[in-house]
Order: C-alpha cells, then structure tokens, then sequence
C-alpha cells in the first residue's frame, strides 16, 4: 500500500571511537539525501538513539514529508580517516503516513 510521508525519524546504533570521523546519511526511495550526522561530536563513542528525539539531525527531516515512502532506503556511514574503527549495529526508520 502506498505511503505518503506526514513525519519520520530514524534510529541509529553505531559503534565508533571516534564520531568526530564519520558522515551518516539516508537516501530517501525517490532520492532525497538527509545528513543525520555530519562529523560532529570529536572524541566521543558511539551514536546510540533516535534523530529527531534524543539525537538532533544535521539536515532538516521534514524535507522527507510528502515524500513516497515505498522502495529502498539506503543509510551510508563514511570515515575518511584511518585510525578508528566501528560497525552498524542497527537502524531503523519510524514514520507517519498521510
């Protein structure tokens, strides 16, 4: 069935030692590209919880709403840099359809 989106969040598990590296980004079915984490954080470990509740997102998620919410969804995790290491645990999309 055919989905029109009203609101969306995403959750996001992330084991990284270093955060500060990384560049985290979901592709919408129809293209739209949302940065939920843009090399923020420096230090830090790990990013564990949801973007907009307990996580605030790089990009605006409302550019998403009205949006077809059916076909593929695709997260990307980029480090540029060498020294740390880290793994997708899991994540998840939470929407309202209109």
């Amino acid at each position: 069935a055919a989905c029109t989106i009203g609101a969306i969040n995403f959750d996001l598990d992330v084991s990284h030692t270093f955060i500060g590296d990384l560049l985290v980004t979901v592709t919408s079915p129809t293209g739209t590209v949302v940065r939920l984490h843009n090399r923020s954080g420096g230090g830090t470990d790990n990013i564990v919880g949801n973007y907009n509740g307990t996580l605030t997102s790089a990009d605006d998620l409302t550019v998403l709403n009205g949006e077809e919410a059916l076909g593929d969804w695709i997260i990307s995790i980029d480090d540029d840099f060498n020294a740390d290491t880290g793994d997708l645990n899991s994540w998840g999309i939470n929407m309202v359809c209109l």
